[in-house]
């Protein structure tokens, strides 16, 4: 049997991604055997794949299909195309949806996004689904035939985007689901051959015998009949760790609740300091309304901590436009004023506070004041550091989270719903809410109950369908704070 590849039609343009390793003046390719091998789907059973992921070879291989009806199949059943997916060019879908499975990458990656990835073009998405709070990402320019996978081997739970260069004929992703005891890489991904797409086990290299395996077949001219790709490089994206997926208890009745509800929800649930309780979609950038004057009033503190001393007699004295540094603050936590908001931020930029430098040296790069968007991971270190005074002093941190905790008629709201279990709870809080055009519903807490301070982070806003409206996203954020609080009833 004669195996072809394909999975994303070569790019004319080269990969525009900065460059880790590059390819040696004198790089030669490996010496090849005068006739034409048979690459043959792996059988081997032995496996030398450490924890966390050791699943990772047993879940791939639920994915085996022997014909191309049977990969059709694969690929109509991993859902991101419904009955239009092909085999053809699944291998994205396929890759991720091992890794989802595996704990590799969140549970909520949404896989139709690796169809056709493009990292030129759609490196948000790569963003979110391999945040570098989680990976390491490495760019690797030379041809794969010419990389020395001795010296710098794959791991299992490696993601891989393989670029077609000059030579190639087609574009792949992968993910590496097995290594064995003698250093060969394996993994589950759809080849096409003679006889149609199939999806198999297949060695990737095997370090004693350079000569061998798919990345060798893909990247030489003596073999264009099996499809080219890897002379233009390659990415790996690899894990620091598993994916931490939270409480189960907490998981199981949020998504059940989800299920029923519409809106595209961003949520982040962990014990400040502590473990993650609940995380949705905490890497991908949303819009997060008045949340945003949170960030605004630490760099406010930051920009007056100097100069402040007294920092309520600094606050009531100074005034711009008319008001007091105080009734300004005030009226932008408390009441969600925007005018004030606008002389807050005024107040920042005249002091000369580098902004986008600030942000970056306290961690944060997922944040747009102007925009108003963050990502919910960015968002959360902001309400811990300003909780743990790591920003500014904690007189400075003590004054924003007061007026974050003075009470107003909309307290009894969204995360205020939680005073229905632990009324002795306090909660310092600032909520979101955009109706123009676009819906955002959203409320961002610190709530200590119980000895113990959680981050509370839950943004919805409509989804494609249009299938939520204001109050149904109101009733969904609040049913979610209940779920909350009976996770911490049970834990008592």
């Amino acid at each position: 049997m004669i195996f072809l590849s394909a999975c994303t039609p070569a790019e004319i343009i080269s990969p525009t991604a900065s460059v880790t390793i590059s390819a040696p003046a004198t790089a030669t390719g490996t010496p090849l055997p005068t006739e034409t091998p048979t690459l043959i789907p792996s059988t081997a059973t032995a496996t030398s794949t450490p924890k966390p992921f050791a699943a990772l070879q047993e879940i791939s291989l639920a994915y085996l299909a022997e014909t191309e009806a049977d990969a059709s199949l694969i690929a109509q059943n991993l859902n991101y195309l419904g009955k239009s997916a092909h085999p053809s060019n699944m291998c994205g879908p396929l890759a991720a949806e091992i890794l989802r499975k595996g704990g590799v990458i969140s549970p909520y990656t949404d896989i139709y996004d690796f169809w056709l990835l493009n990292p030129r073009i759609n490196g948000n998405i790569l963003k979110e689904a391999f945040p570098k709070s989680r990976f390491n990402l490495t760019e690797i320019r030379i041809p794969i035939l010419d990389y020395d996978f001795s010296k710098s081997p794959l791991k299992e739970g490696d993601f891989l985007y393989l670029y077609a260069g000059t030579n190639g004929t087609f574009e792949h992703m992968l993910a590496v689901t097995r290594v064995d005891k003698t250093g060969k890489a394996y993994s589950v991904t759809n080849l096409n051959t003679d006889d149609g797409y199939i999806v198999s086990e297949f060695m990737l290299y095997d370090p004693n015998s350079p000569e061998e395996g798919l990345f060798n077949h893909w990247n030489n001219r003596e073999y264009d009949h099996l499809g080219l790709t890897g002379s233009g490089g390659f990415d790996i994206w690899r894990p620091k760790s598993s994916w931490d997926n939270g409480n189960a208890m907490l998981n199981t009745s949020i998504n059940k609740t989800l299920e029923n509800m519409g809106g595209d929800w961003h949520i982040l649930i962990k014990e400040l300091g502590g473990e993650t309780l609940y995380a949705r979609n905490i890497h991908k950038v949303t819009h997060i309304a008045s949340i945003i004057k949170v960030p605004i009033a630490l760099l406010f503190m930051k920009s007056i901590q100097a100069r402040s001393g007294d920092l309520e007699n600094y606050l009531a004295s100074h005034a711009f436009e008319n008001r007091s540094y105080e009734q300004l603050i005030s009226a932008m936590l408390v009441n969600s004023e925007e005018p004030a908001t606008g002389s807050i931020y005024n107040i920042v930029q005249k002091n000369g506070l580098n902004i986008v430098k600030t942000l970056e040296d306290w961690g944060i790069e997922e944040i747009s004041i102007p925009y108003r968007t963050a990502t919910l991971y960015d968002l959360s270190m902001i309400y811990e550091g300003l909780y743990q005074h790591e920003f500014v002093s904690e007189k400075n941190s003590k004054y924003i989270l007061d007026l974050m905790g003075e009470y107003t008629e909309n307290d009894d709201e969204r995360s205020g719903v939680l005073k229905d279990f632990f009324s002795e709870a306090t909660i310092y809080n600032k909520r979101g809410t955009l109706t123009d055009q676009f819906l955002v519903i959203g409320d961002a807490a610190i709530i200590e109950v119980n000895e113990k301070a959680y981050i509370v982070i839950i943004v919805g806003n409509q989804d494609q369908y249009g299938s939520a409206n204001n109050t149904d996203l109101s009733n969904t954020l609040e049913s979610l704070i209940h779920l909350f609080g009976d996770y911490l009833l049970s834990e008592e």
